[in-house]
């Protein structure tokens, strides 16, 4: 059955291809262009723009600039002494307050002050708070992307690209942008990566989950998080997407792929025993195991995860061997061609690797990694040797739903032989059954998978004492692959190795990930179900609905309705469920609406 499945598998990459139907060229901005959605796979709105009201003044109609900034002040809660320096400027234009709720718009237009206005603009918001904020990313005061998809994006979800077969002029959305991410298992990446951040009290970490099938990224999480809508509240290192744009040193995750160099150089013996003893020198450095694993295969080396057999397995491949099979699972360059940022991250070439390089680099030294490197190479063993470049972006719509652009999996085909293929899945399968990686076990499937500890690097050379990456990449069910988990914790306190730390990750994630995509019959428990629910508040098209009880990310869908028919101002106060609205549901809506929310 694998063999049909890779098979087909590769047939099919071979005939998807990219879209060239759009034009890469930026046009002038278009004023009062709403900016497009971001959506994940289901249509799930993750950032939206919300029209408000922005206060400029003309200082040359101000009479009496004194009196202006004292009654403005108390309104915008801010020194009189700053509004007057604003109010006196040798100008005919200046904004005084950019983006306003509609509650302090409305209490500044009652003082009927000449001078003063306001322009419509529209305010970007995040209704789902801190997910995915790593990827969607946030915008300036001006709509102008900073960060993430609202950076790389920023020429389509502005307006400004120039497409072919679409009139910018008009326009009245910018484009959507449809990512592969799934809201849902997003939500669950989240919760379990969180979780064993505090339990283990790391620093940081990630999980990314990608789609074996078309190597589509379902997830990435990220911990610290932030919040998109506040984003300066927030330090550049929480603003980072830790293990993507920053790249770490992988450890015994890389054993697999060492195991795939060994085994394609055809000079491979799986049944000569390689000694354990517990440590080995290379020149004048001694690398050591965790354990004395005595007379070993290569496959129970990878089994016990150890380092010594590893690396005497690994002398009998020349060093340019190792290079070129690294380099075939991605490693050392960028993989996803629309992620913002991504990393390369580090694999010096050959010429450059010193005497102790290539058994450093077998076990995960010496070289640096992401976990988007890596959940597409454990999507590649999964595969039985095919591999498919992980993607961000489904496609690029109108705002009417008509796609310009759809973009497919690329793939580079077989990178290793089938029989080698299904010799790393089992010896990924014989890690969780019986090897280090026991606890990312997940009952009613089976899985595989890899686990890596890896000393800290430090910035004056060697390691640090004590500091660890922890982590584990795998892949399930088994027999038919549906999905690659990449598990990272950084700087674990207490236990520290991924066996103990990241592989309990994945076993959780995978849990309740696999019944979503309708793999097997285990039921899915400990989710929130608010954050899974599709309901949405039922609109007849001319009463406002009753919004009690809802949260913001639940409503975005009929925020959309509603701005279609209507020239709506939102309001929005407080966080968590909606407990007051104005105007009260059943009431007629008005061509010019202002509404209310307040949540708690």
């Amino acid at each position: 059955m694998l063999l049909i499945f890779t098979g087909l598998l590769i047939v099919r990459v071979a005939v998807l291809h990219f879209s060239d139907r759009i034009v890469l060229k930026s046009g002038p901005k278009i004023e009062n262009l709403r900016r497009g959605y971001i959506k994940d796979s289901a249509g799930n709105i993750l950032a939206i723009s919300i029209e408000t009201r922005s206060l400029f003044a003309n200082p040359e109609k101000i009479e009496d600039p004194k009196k202006t900034a004292l009654q403005l002040a108390e309104i915008l809660q801010v020194r009189p002494e700053y509004i007057y320096s604003r109010l006196t400027l040798p100008r005919r234009f200046i904004w005084l307050r950019r983006k306003l709720p509609e509650a302090t718009a409305s209490r500044i237009e009652a003082l009927k002050i000449n001078g003063l206005g306001f322009k419509k603009e529209f305010k970007r918001m995040y209704p789902y708070e801190t997910l995915a904020s790593h990827i969607i990313g946030f915008t300036d005061i001006d709509n102008n992307g900073l960060s993430g998809i609202e950076f790389s994006q920023n020429d389509y979800l502005s307006g400004t690209a120039d497409v072919e077969n679409a009139d910018i002029n008009s326009l009245n959305y910018g484009f959507n942008i449809n990512l592969t991410i799934d809201k849902n298992i997003q939500y669950i990446a989240e919760k379990y990566l969180n979780e064993a951040v505090t339990i283990h009290n790391a620093e940081r970490g990630a999980v990314v989950i990608t789609d074996v099938r078309n190597a589509r990224i379902l997830a990435c999480a990220v911990n610290p998080a932030y919040n998109s809508n506040y984003y300066f509240r927030y330090t550049g290192k929480q603003r980072a997407s830790y293990s993507v744009v920053q790249s770490f040193e992988p450890g015994s995750t890389m054993k697999i792929f060492s195991a795939a160099a060994w085994l394609e150089s055809g000079r491979a013996d799986m049944k000569k025993l390689y000694h354990g003893s517990g440590e080995i020198d290379i020149y004048d450095v001694t690398i050591r195991s965790t354990s004395v694993h005595g007379w070993i295969t290569m496959f129970d080396a990878v089994r016990l995860s150890c380092n010594v057999s590893v690396i005497r397995a690994m002398q009998e491949i020349r060093k340019d061997e190792l290079d070129a099979m690294l380099r075939k699972f991605g490693f050392g360059s960028k993989v996803c061609r629309d992620f913002p940022g991504e990393s390369p991250g580090l694999l010096r070439p050959v010429n450059e690797w010193s005497g102790i390089s290539k058994a450093s680099i077998s076990i995960g030294q010496e070289m640096s990694a992401t976990s988007l490197q890596l959940a597409a190479a454990f999507g590649a063993v999964a595969n039985g040797g095919v591999y498919i470049q992980p993607s961000l972006i489904d496609s690029i719509e109108l705002n009417n739903g008509h796609k310009i652009q759809q973009f497919y999996p690329k793939s580079k085909g077989r990178i290793i032989s089938r029989q080698n293929g299904e010799i790393l899945r089992q010896m990924m399968k014989a890690v969780v059954e019986t090897g280090t990686g026991k606890n990312a076990a997940v009952p009613g499937y089976e899985v595989a998978g890899k686990t890596g500890t890896a000393q800290i690097s430090s910035s004056t050379g060697g390691y640090l004492e004590g500091e660890y990456t922890a982590s584990f990449g795998g892949f399930a069910p088994y027999d038919d692959p549906l999905i690659a988990v990449v598990v990272v914790l950084d700087r674990p306190k207490g236990q520290v190795h991924g066996g103990e730390v990241a592989a309990p990750v994945f076993s959780k994630v995978v849990s309740e990930v696999l019944p979503l995509m309708g793999a097997g019959a285990t039921s899915v428990t400990n989710i929130d179900p608010r954050e899974i629910s599709a309901r949405s508040p039922h609109f007849d098209g001319e009463h406002m609905p009753d919004l009690y009880g809802y949260r913001l990310s639940e409503l975005t869908p009929l925020f959309e309705h509603i701005q279609k028919k209507y020239a709506v101002q939102f309001e929005f106060s407080g966080s968590g469920v909606v407990t007051s609205q104005s105007p009260e549901a059943g009431t007629v809506l008005q061509k010019k609406q202002k509404i209310e929310l307040h949540f708690r």
